[in-house]
């Protein structure tokens, strides 16, 4: 019975699939006209993210009675699917029920009244989130170095893309003898050795210029041996939707930036905008997708890439690591304002430990090999295998 205390009260736990739809705490049941609301849990320990011991605090108002309140301490186990942050709770049991205070014949009678409340499940879903807020977290944690070397980064008021190559142009042939294709690029690059042109394929139109750094311009007169691809089996899925070139687009084409070292583009609808944050010193850019802030305390900009803060007195640049400096401001920002995503981001918030302990909890997945497709991996040329600095 004491089992089914549990189930019962984990099910309101796990009443929604994700963190972002808690209908939120306190929750109150009734029944034959005794109230029971229950308090937020709260986990004492979750060693190794296999083994999980909580609480919950609840108060009980027993039908014509008095209010009492009491505490279930709770052990399970748990497995974690952190691709849609769930954790899965079974092997369930109470270890003890408190009722401070009360003598232990009146403290057995509630506990009857509180299971006249249950319902009974085998497992239990809650979110990865819910469960990760309320766990204490370490005292310290294992920290690599890293490298912090601010990206370059662009700035555009108008529609652009980010060329972004992974050091400098790797070619391989598409067709033998024909067109070249850049496969360290992260967009559908391609060379034509006639005519000395690269093509780019912007997701809307064709881009064509004589230098990666550009300028680029459109075009809808695509060489023959890249128009070819489109009915080639190795080609046609990337290509798919691009032939044949379809023609200019009144909105314009999309400025194209150019990098072979990490880079990151910092893209405004129009001028840049910026909106202040309540009970702060800080500002916001509310048209872009971007993360940049303006603090009135240290006159300077800050922008958030890859977990790493950037600051600068000017958009563009020279930016400046920035992390360990950031104003207190940031840590004060309002879970309710538009720019709350960022807290995570920052050093000694409640959010910024959550996502460091998110970070570590495994993945576990039991495959069976004899069932496992063969791997074929193809490489352009020779394989090369190089050091990983660090």
């Amino acid at each position: 019975m004491k089992k089914q205390v549990f189930l019962f009260i984990l099910m309101l736990v796990s009443s929604v699939s994700i963190f972002a739809q808690d209908s939120g705490w306190p929750r109150q049941l009734t029944n034959n006209g005794s109230i029971l609301v229950l308090y937020t849990p709260q986990v004492e320990d979750w060693p190794q993210y296999e083994n999980i011991d909580f609480r919950m605090a609840f108060a009980l108002t027993p039908y014509q009675g008095k209010q009492v309140v009491g505490v279930l301490y709770i052990h399970g186990t748990t497995t974690v699917d952190t691709y849609t942050h769930m954790v899965t709770i079974f092997n369930m049991n109470i270890t003890d029920v408190h009722f401070p205070g009360m003598d232990p014949a009146t403290a057995a009678s509630m506990g009857q009244t509180v299971r006249t409340f249950l319902d009974v499940l085998k497992t239990v879903n809650i979110s990865m989130e819910r469960v990760v807020a309320c766990t204490p977290k370490p005292q310290s944690t294992n920290t690599v170095n890293v490298n912090n070397d601010p990206p370059t980064i662009f700035v555009s008021n108008t529609p652009a893309i980010l060329l972004q190559l992974e050091g400098q142009p790797a070619f391989t042939d598409a067709t033998k003898g024909g067109i070249q294709y850049v496969f360290n690029a992260n967009w559908p690059v391609f060379f034509d050795p006639g005519g000395s042109k690269y093509y780019l394929f912007d997701n809307t139109e064709w881009q064509m210029a004589a230098r990666l750094s550009g300028p680029w311009s459109f075009t809808s007169n695509l060489p023959s041996s890249l128009t070819k691809l489109a009915n080639d089996v190795n080609w046609k899925n990337l290509l798919k939707g691009s032939i044949p070139a379809q023609s200019w687009q009144s909105s314009g084409m999309p400025k194209i930036f150019y990098s072979t070292t990490p880079a990151e583009i910092i893209l405004f609808n129009g001028v840049p905008a910026m909106s202040p944050i309540a009970g702060t010193s800080l500002t916001y850019a509310t048209n872009t997708n971007n993360s940049l802030f303006y603090s009135k305390t240290t006159s300077l900009y800050y922008y958030l890439a890859a977990g790493r803060w950037f600051n600068a007195q000017g958009l563009n640049g020279p930016w400046t690591y920035a992390t360990p400096n950031l104003p207190a401001d940031f840590a004060n920002i309002p879970t309710s304002s538009p720019a709350s995503g960022v807290l995570s981001s920052v050093p000694g918030t409640d959010e910024a430990a959550d996502a460091v302990m998110i970070a570590q909890i495994p993945t576990k997945t039991t495959i069976d090999p004899s069932a496992a497709p063969p791997v074929t991996i193809t490489y352009s040329g020779d394989p090369k295998l190089v050091a990983i600095d660090g």
